[in-house]
Protein backbone atom coordinates (compact mmCIF):
# COMPACT_ATOMS: atom_id res chain seq x y z
CA UNK A 1 0.00 0.00 0.00
CA UNK A 2 1.54 3.34 -0.90
CA UNK A 3 2.30 6.39 1.22
CA UNK A 4 0.47 8.90 1.64
CA UNK A 5 2.07 11.84 0.16
CA UNK A 6 3.06 14.35 2.69
CA UNK A 7 4.55 16.64 0.40
CA UNK A 8 2.02 19.59 -0.68
CA UNK A 9 2.40 19.65 -5.16
CA UNK A 10 2.51 23.20 -4.86
CA UNK A 11 5.57 23.27 -2.22
CA UNK A 12 7.16 20.84 -5.06
CA UNK A 13 6.50 23.18 -7.70
CA UNK A 14 7.72 26.01 -5.97
CA UNK A 15 10.89 24.29 -5.32
CA UNK A 16 10.95 23.02 -8.78
CA UNK A 17 10.62 26.73 -10.49
CA UNK A 18 13.56 28.21 -8.30
CA UNK A 19 16.01 26.86 -10.65
CA UNK A 20 17.50 29.80 -12.88
CA UNK A 21 17.67 27.63 -15.79
CA UNK A 22 14.34 25.91 -15.39
CA UNK A 23 12.63 29.50 -14.88
CA UNK A 24 14.20 30.95 -17.91
CA UNK A 25 13.35 28.39 -20.50
CA UNK A 26 9.38 28.23 -19.25
CA UNK A 27 9.48 32.12 -19.80
CA UNK A 28 11.57 32.40 -22.94
CA UNK A 29 8.86 29.88 -24.12
CA UNK A 30 6.36 31.58 -23.12
CA UNK A 31 7.15 35.23 -24.40
CA UNK A 32 9.68 34.92 -26.80
CA UNK A 33 8.65 31.21 -28.53
CA UNK A 34 11.24 29.58 -27.39
CA UNK A 35 14.53 32.64 -28.20
CA UNK A 36 16.75 32.90 -25.74
CA UNK A 37 16.26 36.01 -24.80
CA UNK A 38 16.14 35.67 -20.64
CA UNK A 39 20.20 33.98 -19.42
CA UNK A 40 19.44 31.81 -15.97
CA UNK A 41 22.83 34.05 -15.21
CA UNK A 42 20.71 37.23 -15.32
CA UNK A 43 17.69 35.87 -12.48
CA UNK A 44 17.67 36.50 -9.04
CA UNK A 45 15.15 35.58 -6.49
CA UNK A 46 13.26 38.13 -5.02
CA UNK A 47 10.60 38.32 -2.02
CA UNK A 48 7.74 36.43 -2.94
CA UNK A 49 5.67 37.99 0.09
CA UNK A 50 4.14 41.47 -0.40
CA UNK A 51 2.14 43.55 2.07
CA UNK A 52 -0.31 46.13 0.72
CA UNK A 53 -2.05 49.21 2.73
CA UNK A 54 -5.34 49.64 0.30
CA UNK A 55 -5.78 53.17 0.92
CA UNK A 56 -9.17 54.69 1.21
CA UNK A 57 -10.21 58.31 2.68
CA UNK A 58 -11.46 56.65 5.61
CA UNK A 59 -9.96 53.18 5.53
CA UNK A 60 -7.04 51.87 5.64
CA UNK A 61 -6.54 48.02 5.26
CA UNK A 62 -3.37 45.83 4.95
CA UNK A 63 -3.47 43.14 2.92
CA UNK A 64 -0.48 40.33 2.72
CA UNK A 65 -0.06 38.39 -0.40
CA UNK A 66 2.66 35.56 -0.99
CA UNK A 67 3.64 34.86 -4.81
CA UNK A 68 4.72 31.55 -5.98
CA UNK A 69 7.74 32.34 -7.55
CA UNK A 70 9.32 36.08 -8.49
CA UNK A 71 13.00 36.84 -9.97
CA UNK A 72 14.10 39.70 -10.65
CA UNK A 73 16.14 39.64 -14.41
CA UNK A 74 18.83 42.39 -14.36
CA UNK A 75 20.76 43.17 -18.14
CA UNK A 76 23.55 46.03 -18.14
CA UNK A 77 23.11 48.13 -21.31
CA UNK A 78 24.33 51.36 -22.61
CA UNK A 79 21.54 53.37 -20.18
CA UNK A 80 22.66 51.59 -17.40
CA UNK A 81 20.74 47.86 -15.99
CA UNK A 82 17.70 47.27 -16.71
CA UNK A 83 15.23 45.63 -14.56
CA UNK A 84 12.65 43.12 -14.84
CA UNK A 85 9.73 41.62 -12.42
CA UNK A 86 8.51 38.20 -13.63
CA UNK A 87 6.22 36.20 -11.28
CA UNK A 88 4.98 32.47 -12.08
CA UNK A 89 1.92 31.45 -10.54
CA UNK A 90 0.76 27.83 -9.62
CA UNK A 91 -2.39 26.76 -9.88
CA UNK A 92 -4.36 23.38 -9.88
CA UNK A 93 -8.13 24.28 -10.35
CA UNK A 94 -9.48 26.70 -12.48
CA UNK A 95 -9.96 30.10 -10.72
CA UNK A 96 -12.77 31.70 -12.41
CA UNK A 97 -11.77 35.22 -10.95
CA UNK A 98 -7.77 34.33 -11.77
CA UNK A 99 -7.49 38.06 -14.33
CA UNK A 100 -8.39 39.79 -10.85
CA UNK A 101 -5.91 38.02 -8.93
CA UNK A 102 -3.33 38.11 -11.11
CA UNK A 103 -4.18 42.19 -11.18
CA UNK A 104 -4.23 41.98 -7.70
CA UNK A 105 -0.49 40.17 -7.19
CA UNK A 106 0.82 42.74 -9.92
CA UNK A 107 -0.49 45.50 -8.22
CA UNK A 108 1.08 44.75 -4.88
CA UNK A 109 4.68 44.83 -6.66
CA UNK A 110 4.21 47.60 -8.00
CA UNK A 111 2.58 49.45 -4.65
CA UNK A 112 5.72 47.94 -3.16
CA UNK A 113 8.10 49.32 -5.15
CA UNK A 114 6.55 52.85 -4.86
CA UNK A 115 6.27 52.97 -1.15
CA UNK A 116 9.87 51.95 -0.97
CA UNK A 117 10.51 55.18 -3.76
CA UNK A 118 7.94 57.04 -2.28
CA UNK A 119 10.07 56.67 1.48
CA UNK A 120 13.00 58.29 -0.10
CA UNK A 121 11.10 61.71 -0.23
CA UNK A 122 10.58 62.97 3.22
CA UNK A 123 10.43 66.38 2.30
CA UNK A 124 10.22 68.49 -0.66
CA UNK A 125 13.50 69.96 -1.02
CA UNK A 126 14.49 69.47 -4.70
CA UNK A 127 11.11 68.91 -5.66
CA UNK A 128 8.08 70.45 -7.12
CA UNK A 129 4.77 70.72 -5.59
CA UNK A 130 3.11 67.91 -7.88
CA UNK A 131 6.32 65.62 -7.16
CA UNK A 132 6.28 65.77 -3.43
CA UNK A 133 2.15 65.35 -3.21
CA UNK A 134 2.60 61.96 -5.53
CA UNK A 135 6.23 61.31 -3.27
CA UNK A 136 7.54 60.69 -6.99
CA UNK A 137 9.36 62.21 -9.23
CA UNK A 138 8.36 63.02 -13.20
CA UNK A 139 11.48 60.65 -13.79
CA UNK A 140 10.95 58.13 -11.61
CA UNK A 141 10.21 54.82 -12.77
CA UNK A 142 9.33 51.40 -11.33
CA UNK A 143 10.42 47.76 -12.47
CA UNK A 144 7.89 46.28 -15.24
CA UNK A 145 6.12 43.01 -13.61
CA UNK A 146 5.32 40.08 -15.93
CA UNK A 147 2.86 37.09 -14.47
CA UNK A 148 3.08 33.99 -16.01
CA UNK A 149 0.08 31.34 -14.80
CA UNK A 150 0.62 27.96 -15.40
CA UNK A 151 -2.29 25.34 -14.71
CA UNK A 152 -1.83 21.89 -14.01
CA UNK A 153 -5.67 20.53 -13.45
CA UNK A 154 -7.31 17.71 -15.51
CA UNK A 155 -9.67 19.95 -16.73
CA UNK A 156 -9.33 22.02 -19.78
CA UNK A 157 -9.39 25.30 -18.44
CA UNK A 158 -12.68 27.27 -19.26
CA UNK A 159 -12.22 30.41 -16.79
CA UNK A 160 -11.70 33.80 -18.19
CA UNK A 161 -8.15 34.96 -19.48
CA UNK A 162 -9.34 38.72 -19.69
CA UNK A 163 -10.65 40.85 -17.35
CA UNK A 164 -12.99 41.93 -19.78
CA UNK A 165 -14.41 38.41 -19.56
CA UNK A 166 -15.36 38.94 -15.93
CA UNK A 167 -17.35 41.75 -16.66
CA UNK A 168 -20.99 42.84 -17.87
CA UNK A 169 -20.03 45.22 -20.45
CA UNK A 170 -22.52 46.86 -23.02
CA UNK A 171 -20.62 46.53 -26.48
CA UNK A 172 -20.46 50.67 -26.62
CA UNK A 173 -18.40 50.95 -23.27
CA UNK A 174 -15.46 48.12 -23.70
CA UNK A 175 -12.85 50.44 -25.37
CA UNK A 176 -13.77 52.19 -22.24
CA UNK A 177 -12.70 49.51 -19.83
CA UNK A 178 -9.42 48.79 -19.42
CA UNK A 179 -8.36 44.83 -19.65
CA UNK A 180 -6.69 42.85 -17.85
CA UNK A 181 -4.80 39.52 -19.61
CA UNK A 182 -3.64 36.42 -18.29
CA UNK A 183 -0.55 34.40 -19.98
CA UNK A 184 -2.00 31.19 -19.50
CA UNK A 185 0.13 28.16 -19.63
CA UNK A 186 -2.11 24.92 -19.58
CA UNK A 187 0.48 22.16 -18.23
CA UNK A 188 -0.84 19.21 -19.86
CA UNK A 189 -1.85 20.75 -23.73
CA UNK A 190 0.40 23.22 -24.93
CA UNK A 191 2.95 23.44 -28.06
CA UNK A 192 5.88 25.39 -25.82
CA UNK A 193 8.91 25.51 -27.29
CA UNK A 194 11.20 24.20 -24.29
CA UNK A 195 14.73 23.63 -24.64
CA UNK A 196 15.78 22.93 -21.04
CA UNK A 197 15.44 18.72 -20.62
CA UNK A 198 13.96 18.91 -16.89
CA UNK A 199 10.92 21.25 -18.58
CA UNK A 200 10.54 19.10 -21.55
CA UNK A 201 10.38 15.60 -19.10
CA UNK A 202 7.90 17.75 -16.50
CA UNK A 203 5.55 18.65 -19.44
CA UNK A 204 5.53 15.27 -21.07
CA UNK A 205 4.64 13.71 -17.83
CA UNK A 206 1.83 16.13 -17.55
CA UNK A 207 0.53 15.83 -21.21
CA UNK A 208 0.62 11.75 -20.48
CA UNK A 209 -1.49 11.63 -17.62
CA UNK A 210 -3.94 14.29 -19.00
CA UNK A 211 -3.91 12.42 -22.01
CA UNK A 212 -8.56 11.98 -21.87
CA UNK A 213 -8.60 9.71 -25.10
CA UNK A 214 -6.12 7.14 -23.06
CA UNK A 215 -7.72 4.49 -20.58
CA UNK A 216 -6.99 4.85 -17.11
CA UNK A 217 -5.10 1.54 -17.15
CA UNK A 218 -3.21 2.72 -20.27
CA UNK A 219 -2.46 5.80 -18.13
CA UNK A 220 -1.08 4.03 -15.62
CA UNK A 221 1.28 1.83 -17.76
CA UNK A 222 2.22 5.01 -19.37
CA UNK A 223 3.18 7.05 -16.42
CA UNK A 224 5.24 4.03 -15.07
CA UNK A 225 6.72 3.51 -18.23
CA UNK A 226 7.63 7.30 -18.28
CA UNK A 227 9.28 7.11 -14.81
CA UNK A 228 11.28 4.01 -15.85
CA UNK A 229 12.96 5.46 -18.95
CA UNK A 230 13.82 8.74 -16.74
CA UNK A 231 15.43 6.00 -14.10
CA UNK A 232 17.41 4.51 -17.02
CA UNK A 233 18.74 7.82 -18.24
CA UNK A 234 22.10 8.78 -18.40
CA UNK A 235 21.88 11.99 -15.90
CA UNK A 236 19.83 9.84 -13.41
CA UNK A 237 22.82 8.73 -11.97
CA UNK A 238 23.42 12.41 -10.69
CA UNK A 239 20.05 13.42 -8.70
CA UNK A 240 20.90 13.45 -5.59
CA UNK A 241 20.14 10.30 -3.21
CA UNK A 242 17.35 11.52 -1.07
CA UNK A 243 15.24 12.57 -4.47
CA UNK A 244 16.38 9.30 -5.70
CA UNK A 245 14.96 7.35 -2.95
CA UNK A 246 11.68 9.25 -2.44
CA UNK A 247 10.98 8.58 -6.57
CA UNK A 248 12.10 5.17 -6.52
CA UNK A 249 9.54 4.47 -3.83
CA UNK A 250 6.71 6.30 -5.05
CA UNK A 251 7.85 4.38 -8.60
CA UNK A 252 7.92 1.09 -7.02
CA UNK A 253 4.45 1.60 -5.10
CA UNK A 254 2.81 2.92 -8.47
CA UNK A 255 3.76 -0.67 -9.99
CA UNK A 256 2.42 -2.39 -6.82
CA UNK A 257 -0.64 -0.78 -6.90
CA UNK A 258 -1.25 -1.45 -10.77
CA UNK A 259 -0.76 -5.14 -10.18
CA UNK A 260 -3.18 -4.76 -7.34
CA UNK A 261 -6.85 -5.32 -8.61
CA UNK A 262 -8.31 -4.64 -5.23
CA UNK A 263 -6.89 -1.14 -4.96
CA UNK A 264 -9.94 1.15 -4.53
CA UNK A 265 -9.76 4.26 -6.95
CA UNK A 266 -8.58 6.65 -3.92
CA UNK A 267 -5.54 4.32 -3.46
CA UNK A 268 -4.79 4.42 -7.34
CA UNK A 269 -4.83 8.62 -7.68
CA UNK A 270 -2.59 8.73 -4.56
CA UNK A 271 -0.07 6.56 -5.79
CA UNK A 272 -0.11 8.45 -9.15
CA UNK A 273 -0.27 11.79 -7.92
CA UNK A 274 2.84 10.87 -5.44
CA UNK A 275 4.43 9.45 -8.69
CA UNK A 276 4.08 12.58 -10.86
CA UNK A 277 5.02 14.96 -7.69
CA UNK A 278 8.68 12.85 -7.49
CA UNK A 279 9.05 12.98 -11.49
CA UNK A 280 8.82 16.80 -10.77
CA UNK A 281 11.89 16.51 -8.19
CA UNK A 282 14.33 14.37 -11.17
CA UNK A 283 15.60 18.08 -11.79
CA UNK A 284 17.47 17.73 -8.21
CA UNK A 285 20.54 16.88 -9.49
CA UNK A 286 24.60 17.48 -8.36
CA UNK A 287 26.77 15.97 -10.96
CA UNK A 288 30.35 15.50 -8.90
CA UNK A 289 32.51 15.16 -11.71
CA UNK A 290 34.10 18.42 -11.72
CA UNK A 291 34.39 18.61 -8.20
CA UNK A 292 36.26 15.37 -8.07
CA UNK A 293 38.42 16.63 -10.16
CA UNK A 294 39.13 20.08 -8.17
CA UNK A 295 39.69 17.96 -4.99
CA UNK A 296 42.26 15.78 -6.98
CA UNK A 297 44.08 18.77 -8.46
CA UNK A 298 44.03 19.88 -4.17
CA UNK A 299 45.38 17.46 -2.96
CA UNK A 300 48.40 17.62 -5.84
CA UNK A 301 49.17 21.53 -4.93
CA UNK A 302 52.29 21.58 -2.19
CA UNK A 303 52.01 23.00 1.00
CA UNK A 304 55.64 22.80 1.72
CA UNK A 305 56.61 26.22 2.41
CA UNK A 306 53.34 27.40 3.49
CA UNK A 307 51.67 28.90 6.50
CA UNK A 308 50.24 26.65 8.99
CA UNK A 309 47.13 28.42 8.95
CA UNK A 310 46.19 28.89 5.09
CA UNK A 311 47.26 24.60 4.52
CA UNK A 312 44.35 24.14 7.76
CA UNK A 313 41.99 26.05 5.23
CA UNK A 314 42.76 24.05 2.14
CA UNK A 315 42.39 20.74 3.86
CA UNK A 316 39.49 21.64 5.26
CA UNK A 317 37.98 22.83 2.55
CA UNK A 318 39.10 19.49 0.83
CA UNK A 319 37.47 17.55 3.38
CA UNK A 320 34.55 19.07 3.43
CA UNK A 321 34.32 18.66 -0.36
CA UNK A 322 35.22 14.80 -0.16
CA UNK A 323 31.56 14.72 1.82
CA UNK A 324 29.83 15.93 -0.70
CA UNK A 325 31.33 13.35 -3.10
CA UNK A 326 30.69 10.29 -0.56
CA UNK A 327 27.23 12.01 0.58
CA UNK A 328 25.75 12.15 -3.05
CA UNK A 329 22.52 14.20 -2.04
CA UNK A 330 24.26 18.08 -2.80
CA UNK A 331 22.57 20.27 -5.58
CA UNK A 332 24.64 21.31 -8.47
CA UNK A 333 24.63 25.12 -7.27
CA UNK A 334 26.85 23.99 -3.98
CA UNK A 335 28.91 21.48 -5.90
CA UNK A 336 29.65 24.77 -8.07
CA UNK A 337 30.45 26.84 -5.11
CA UNK A 338 32.21 23.89 -3.22
CA UNK A 339 34.62 24.16 -6.63
CA UNK A 340 35.10 27.68 -6.17
CA UNK A 341 35.66 27.21 -2.39
CA UNK A 342 38.74 24.79 -3.20
CA UNK A 343 40.39 27.35 -5.79
CA UNK A 344 39.77 30.03 -3.27
CA UNK A 345 41.78 27.67 -1.05
CA UNK A 346 44.52 27.22 -3.16
CA UNK A 347 44.43 30.65 -3.97
CA UNK A 348 44.68 31.46 -0.19
CA UNK A 349 47.78 29.49 0.35
CA UNK A 350 50.36 31.78 1.83
CA UNK A 351 54.25 31.64 2.15
CA UNK A 352 56.25 31.26 5.71
CA UNK A 353 57.98 34.37 6.11
CA UNK A 354 61.47 33.73 5.73
CA UNK A 355 63.04 36.00 7.76
CA UNK A 356 67.43 36.07 7.66
CA UNK A 357 69.17 34.51 10.63
CA UNK A 358 72.63 35.34 11.75
CA UNK A 359 74.16 32.11 14.05
CA UNK A 360 78.00 32.86 13.44
CA UNK A 361 78.44 34.39 16.79
CA UNK A 362 76.66 31.51 18.12
CA UNK A 363 78.96 29.06 16.40
CA UNK A 364 81.96 30.99 17.43
CA UNK A 365 80.96 31.09 20.95
CA UNK A 366 80.03 26.92 20.64
CA UNK A 367 83.58 26.40 19.87
CA UNK A 368 85.31 28.42 22.53
CA UNK A 369 82.74 26.47 25.06
CA UNK A 370 83.52 23.15 23.59
CA UNK A 371 87.67 24.09 23.85
CA UNK A 372 87.08 24.21 27.52
CA UNK A 373 88.97 21.07 29.93
CA UNK A 374 85.65 21.05 32.00
CA UNK A 375 87.77 18.60 34.53
CA UNK A 376 89.29 21.63 36.26
CA UNK A 377 86.29 23.01 37.04
CA UNK A 378 83.37 22.86 39.50
CA UNK A 379 81.01 20.08 38.81
CA UNK A 380 77.82 22.65 39.37
CA UNK A 381 79.34 25.65 36.87
CA UNK A 382 80.69 22.81 34.61
CA UNK A 383 76.97 20.99 34.46
CA UNK A 384 76.04 24.31 33.67
CA UNK A 385 77.99 24.92 30.76
CA UNK A 386 77.21 21.40 29.60
CA UNK A 387 73.16 22.27 30.08
CA UNK A 388 73.49 25.49 28.26
CA UNK A 389 76.16 24.23 25.82
CA UNK A 390 73.63 21.17 24.74
CA UNK A 391 70.85 24.31 24.10
CA UNK A 392 73.20 26.44 22.08
CA UNK A 393 73.92 23.29 19.52
CA UNK A 394 70.01 22.78 19.29
CA UNK A 395 69.18 26.26 18.64
CA UNK A 396 72.04 26.24 16.22
CA UNK A 397 71.00 23.15 14.39
CA UNK A 398 67.53 23.97 14.16
CA UNK A 399 67.03 25.22 10.43
CA UNK A 400 63.33 27.28 11.97
CA UNK A 401 65.21 29.13 15.00
CA UNK A 402 64.19 32.75 15.01
CA UNK A 403 67.14 35.24 15.27
CA UNK A 404 65.31 35.75 18.87
CA UNK A 405 66.29 32.03 19.87
CA UNK A 406 69.79 32.49 18.78
CA UNK A 407 70.64 35.05 20.63
CA UNK A 408 69.06 33.88 23.55
CA UNK A 409 70.82 31.04 23.59
CA UNK A 410 74.37 32.82 22.83
CA UNK A 411 73.45 34.89 26.21
CA UNK A 412 73.18 31.89 28.26
CA UNK A 413 76.00 30.13 26.97
CA UNK A 414 78.12 33.40 27.68
CA UNK A 415 76.73 33.53 30.90
CA UNK A 416 77.75 29.59 31.46
CA UNK A 417 81.03 30.20 30.62
CA UNK A 418 81.56 33.66 32.59
CA UNK A 419 80.34 31.18 36.06
CA UNK A 420 82.75 28.57 35.82
CA UNK A 421 84.89 28.20 38.65
CA UNK A 422 88.45 25.91 38.78
CA UNK A 423 88.61 23.77 41.40
CA UNK A 424 90.52 24.73 44.07
CA UNK A 425 94.31 23.18 44.58
CA UNK A 426 97.03 24.82 46.72
CA UNK A 427 99.99 24.89 44.15
CA UNK A 428 98.16 26.16 41.81
CA UNK A 429 96.70 29.07 44.30
CA UNK A 430 100.85 29.40 44.71
CA UNK A 431 101.64 29.85 41.28
CA UNK A 432 98.80 32.41 40.88
CA UNK A 433 100.51 34.65 44.11
CA UNK A 434 103.46 34.67 42.79
CA UNK A 435 102.66 36.25 39.11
Amino acid sequence: MPKKNQIKPDTILKNYWRDNAQFADLFNAVLFGGAQVIRPDELEDDDTEDSTVMEHRDIAESIETFRDNIKIRKVSNASGIQFVLLGLEHQEHIHYAMPMRIMGYDYSVYKKQYDKNAANYKTSVGMQEDEYLSRMKKTDKLVPVITILVYYGEKTWDGAVTLHEMLHIPTAWRPFVNDYKLLLVEAKKNDLKLHNINNIDLFNMLELLGDKKSTHKETKEKAIAYAKEQKEAAEYQWVVKTVKDLFEEALEGAIKVKEDTTATEKEVSEAYDLLLSRVHLLGFVGNTTDLQTAVAVAKGVSTEGKTEESVAVLEAAIAKAERMIEEANTLQEDLDAMIIELQDAIDGLEDKVVIEVNKDKLLELIGKAQAYDLTKYTKITADGLKVALEGAQGVYDNTEAVQEEVDSAYESLREAIFNLRKIPNKMNFRIWLTL
